[in-house]
């Protein structure tokens, strides 16, 4: 039996080109999988309960909600712009802050299952709920600043310089988005953990706005796709 030919510099040249795409898509797809199934999980904690265990409140339902938003806003950026990555191999960078965000995410729902947290007290699962929201604001926006520091212009040819550029500047916003959401979200954490009396309907507030900061960022996601679509011809 002839051995297959071996793999010449030119088609391992042609590997890189996609290589630091497809990492980060596929390492993002497997996060959200296993975030997923925290949600699901929690989801059946908060659905079904024991006659002798604390009811679900509908704050701790908009907190599942928010952990759903917060999977598909991270997602949604990432695989936007993913495509415009340049050549390259992977960094531990470009493991470690994934890994970081989805452990975040994955905390977001972990604080909303019956076997980990208290349900009779309240005060461990809104703080930590909180606490998990900084982390995937923060991580994001690490993960959005990496973005950028790849995207050097000086990676491709003249003719895609000023749309890669454009894409650069909107992930600035997208920067800023994230860390809202952190400053928000620590804001919540802080006040619980101090002891700190917020009454219940400005607890809902505080979540609801969380809420729209990732609606907002799904939207924005939205409009970045659009443009894009529109810059380089396709959709």
């Amino acid at each position: 039996m002839t051995p297959p030919p071996g793999l010449t510099r030119d088609q391992l040249k042609a590997r890189l080109h996609d290589h630091v795409p497809n990492h980060y898509t596929q390492l993002h797809g497997t996060l959200v999988s296993i975030a997923l199934g925290a949600a699901g999980f929690a989801a059946a904690g908060l659905a079904i309960h024991k006659k002798d265990e604390v009811e679900t409140t509908p704050l701790m339902w908009l907190m599942w909600v928010g952990g759903l938003l917060a999977i598909a806003a991270v997602y949604s950026g990432t695989v936007t712009g993913v495509f415009a990555l340049p050549a390259g191999i992977p960094s531990l960078w470009d493991l470690l802050i994934p890994l970081a965000i989805g452990l975040a995410q994955f905390m977001v729902f972990g604080v909303l299952t019956r076997s980990v947290v208290d349900f009779s007290n309240s005060g461990p699962l809104v703080v930590g709920w909180f606490a998990a929201m900084t982390g995937v604001g923060a991580f994001a926006v690490a993960g959005i600043l990496r973005a950028r520091r790849l995207l050097k212009l000086s990676s491709y040819e003249a003719s895609v310089r000023g749309d890669v550029s454009k894409y650069r500047e909107r992930l600035t916003g997208d920067a800023v988005g994230a860390g809202i959401l952190a400053v928000v979200s620590a804001t919540g954490a802080s006040l619980r953990a101090a002891g700190v009396h917020v009454p219940q309907l400005w607890m809902y507030v505080h979540v609801c706005v969380i809420l729209g900061v990732l609606l907002f960022g799904l939207f924005s996601h939205h409009k970045t796709k659009k443009k894009l679509e529109t810059l380089f011809g396709v959709g």
